[in-house]
């Protein structure tokens, strides 16, 4: 408990944390807050922010305990649909600082509700923005094993982290007070707002067209998977808006696509489980004699999908990679134009291998748990993962 509060703690000086920190002292100076009732202001706004984070936090968690590849796939679909609403909520906040549509603002100001309600969504959109760029500390922190610990330790888990977060900008609003209360010239104040909240526009929507690309992009996104077929079929990747349920009832097994070194690992500390890798390619005759022969074993797949997450990488890959992901290989010096070619060289660089079918488990570091290569019985590949999972 004591470190998910100090991971909440810790989550305020990322990115998204600290400039909607900024944002809403400025919206709350604006609205008038905190001024008399300073402290209640303070609670209220910390408490707000710790509803909203277990919410969020609660669905994380929810996602997280299906503990395969598809709760990874349904968790990044959901960061990304979180950061997109948030910065059409930044885009509200920051037309509103910038004194756009005053005489609106003024016609909704009569209203009784107009105080509580414009708390309420500045709260809202500061833990959507905060949470957007902490969720990977929040899943790996606190939602670490939910899987074996349930949902409710996850709560608590996530109680404390929101607690960490929120008490601190409760603080922040206290402080806000004493300083505005201070000020006799307050227009200044208002410049900076009004020049704060052009700023925050021009951010929300950059942030708005990387959640939008996010959520399209299924070539170079981790989000994409891949099913590995029984005898007799290909391999092909599943479209994001295709059933889980329907495929898995005909394949039974997923991969998350491998498109680079760096996924693997954020997504190891996300679940915290190792990764499984898996380099193949769709030509290669004994990766396919594996998949028939012990991928498909019911046990094999059970335990590659609850125990690990799952990635393959095929090397040989024609699909060209976008001009700005070309590079040249440290380890070979030889250009890299194709997926496959980059999946080679990770494969080669990083594991010191070039054969396929090649098989890895790493920890979320990186450190190398246990690797193999072709195998022909079950029994075998068993030893191989318990090896993996007891290093």
């Amino acid at each position: 408990m004591s470190a998910s509060f100090i991971a909440g703690m810790i989550s305020i000086i990322t990115p998204g944390a600290a400039l909607m920190l900024l944002v809403l002292i400025l919206a709350l100076g604006k609205l008038g807050l905190p001024g008399k009732g300073i402290l209640l202001h303070a609670i209220s706004v910390s408490a707000l922010i710790c509803f909203f984070y277990m919410i969020l936090g609660l669905i994380l968690s929810t996602q997280l305990s299906l503990s395969n590849a598809e709760s990874l796939r349904k968790f990044s679909l959901t960061v990304a649909w979180i950061g997109y609403v948030a910065s059409v909520l930044q885009i509200f906040i920051g037309v509103w600082l910038a004194g756009i549509f005053n005489g609106v603002v003024q016609k909704l100001k009569t209203s009784t509700l107009y105080g509580p309600v414009a708390m309420a969504l500045l709260c809202m959109a500061f833990s959507l923005s905060s949470f957007h760029g902490s969720s990977s500390l929040l899943g790996s922190v606190i939602v670490l094993r939910t899987d074996q610990a349930g949902i409710s330790a996850s709560a608590m888990r996530i109680l404390a982290f929101s607690m960490g977060l929120g008490i601190p900008i409760g603080l922040a609003v206290v402080f806000l007070g004493l300083f505005l209360e201070k000020i006799n010239n307050k227009q200044w104040w208002r410049r900076f707002q009004a020049v704060a909240g052009v700023l925050l526009m021009i951010v929300a929507f950059g942030g708005m067209a990387f959640a939008s690309g996010h959520q399209t992009d299924t070539t170079d996104n981790p989000t994409a998977i891949v099913a590995v077929k029984g005898p007799g079929h290909q391999d092909e990747e599943i479209n994001k808006s295709d059933s889980a349920d329907e495929n898995e009832s005909v394949t039974g097994f997923y991969f998350f696509k491998l498109t680079d070194y760096q996924t693997a690992l954020e997504a190891a500390q996300v679940m915290n489980k190792p990764v499984f890798i898996y380099f193949t390619g769709h030509g290669c005759s004994s990766g396919k004699e594996m998949e028939a022969s012990i991928l498909s074993d019911p046990g094999i797949r059970k335990r590659i999908m609850t125990e690990f997450v799952a990635f393959i990488g095929y090397v040989d890959d024609r699909k060209p990679l976008p001009e700005l992901q070309q590079y040249t290989s440290e380890h070979t010096g030889k250009s890299i134009t194709t997926h496959g070619q980059r999946i080679s060289d990770i494969q080669a660089s990083t594991f010191k291998s070039n054969a396929v079918p090649f098989f890895v488990i790493i920890d979320k570091n990186g450190r190398i748990l246990a690797e193999t290569g072709y195998l022909t019985e079950v029994v075998q590949f068993h030893d191989f993962l318990d090896h993996g999972r007891n290093e």
